[in-house]
């Protein structure tokens, strides 16, 4: 039986029995997409070239660190609701040294960017370093969830077709440890949980009790299928705060965000965090979030092993991108090694474990695709 994206989006994260289980991909650097253009890929989309299902970013009803001056930081999905400042802080180019220039966004942030690399910005200058900086910077007044341009004109429009969309729909939001980041920066929000654990409470308190407002504008109009919330909050090694901080200063924001969901029938919340969170996943499971993705292998985050000691938590991507650099060979021991336990147990939805480094040619990623989508039809519910 055909289903719609819709439908097998929900039966797959409920542990039903889809059709069969959605093949989409985490993404792709645009370094990669040109190398792959000078390999025979039509300048064409990706996903459609490969009939690929669409990405979940296309169906995110909130899209919050998009910024006007930088391309790649333009609401590229074209999500209507925005959570970023109102008013937005200056966006501007302070400095150009040819090969990289200073900018300032939205966001209230100073960041170094190479020009012609997809790379991933440096950070210079955040906004916040001290109370006195939060409220100076007027932060409670920039992030009021009542400001006006928070939702498109046609919004009423945008409900009607909702209603009968048949795709999965979904609210992103930030963290309780990636927005303070993205306010102080890193190393700024890891000194302030031991000298200015007030400030810090301050952020995050605020900031769940924000999106609690946004999530029910958009609930009292919209029915969606999932919230995914962005952290990045671990590297290779592991998270990069201990779970006691965690307990103290995440939990109970989560815990306190995934209830106000459930009331209105959400039960699919997935975190997106790069890097090993292993000695957090139990920690996120009690505070409510029942799902996390991309699950960087080279970070040991492997969905076997993480499958069989949690059960029922939904996992997406897991699949070692390295292994396409390595060739067929690898790319055939990895996604044998964990499609047929994974796919039939329901709960997963299989993909690389980020974006698609350059170093992958288009003829492994191709032999990857076909393998992976026939993999994915031979445990298809026929």
């Amino acid at each position: 039986m055909f289903m719609n994206a819709r439908e097998r989006f929900n039966l797959t994260v409920h542990f039903g029995k889809p059709d069969r289980v959605p093949n989409e991909e985490f993404g792709y650097w645009s370094e990669t997409i040109q190398r792959w253009w000078r390999e025979g890929l039509p300048t064409m989309d990706v996903e459609s070239y490969f009939h690929l299902d669409r990405r979940r970013e296309w169906y995110l009803l909130t899209w919050p660190l998009c910024d006007s001056l930088e391309a790649e930081d333009i609401n590229y999905f074209n999500s209507p609701v925005y959570l970023g400042p109102i008013p937005p802080f200056e966006s501007k180019i302070l400095a150009d040294y040819g090969t990289v220039k200073i900018v300032s966004e939205s966001w209230g942030r100073i960041k170094k960017i190479k020009k012609r690399m997809g790379t991933i910005p440096q950070y210079l200058e955040f906004p916040v370093k001290t109370i006195k900086d939060f409220k100076e910077k007027e932060i409670e007044r920039r992030f009021n969830p009542k400001s006006p341009s928070r939702f498109p004109k046609n919004w009423s429009t945008l409900v009607k077709a909702y209603k009968i969309r048949d795709y999965p729909l979904g609210i992103n939001l930030l963290g309780f440890f990636g927005f303070p980041r993205i306010l102080m920066g890193t190393r700024n929000l890891l000194i302030a949980y031991y000298k200015d654990p007030e400030l810090v409470r301050t952020i995050v308190e605020f900031w769940c009790d924000f999106q609690i407002e946004i999530c029910r504008m958009i609930l009292e109009d919209v029915e969606v299928d999932f919230v995914q919330f962005w952290e990045d909050m671990a590297y290779n090694k592991g998270p990069l705060i201990s779970p006691k901080l965690f307990c103290k200063f995440v939990a109970p924001y989560y815990k306190k965000i995934t209830r106000f969901l459930k009331e209105y029938g959400v039960d699919v919340f997935m975190v997106d965090s790069d890097g090993n969170i292993n000695d957090l996943l139990p920690l996120f499971i009690e505070s409510g979030v029942n799902g996390f993705y991309p699950l960087e292998v080279r970070a040991h985050m492997n969905p076997v092993e993480l499958r069989r000691k949690y059960g029922k938590i939904i996992l997406c991507g897991g699949l070692d991108k390295f292994a396409l650099v390595e060739g067929h060979e690898e790319i055939e021991k990895e996604l044998k090694s964990k499609l047929p336990e994974l796919i039939p147990q329901g709960g997963y939805i299989p993909f690389l474990d980020h974006r698609v480094p350059p170093d992958v040619s288009f003829r492994n990623y191709k032999y990857y695709i076909e393998l992976k989508t026939a993999l994915i039809m031979e445990f298809a519910d026929n």
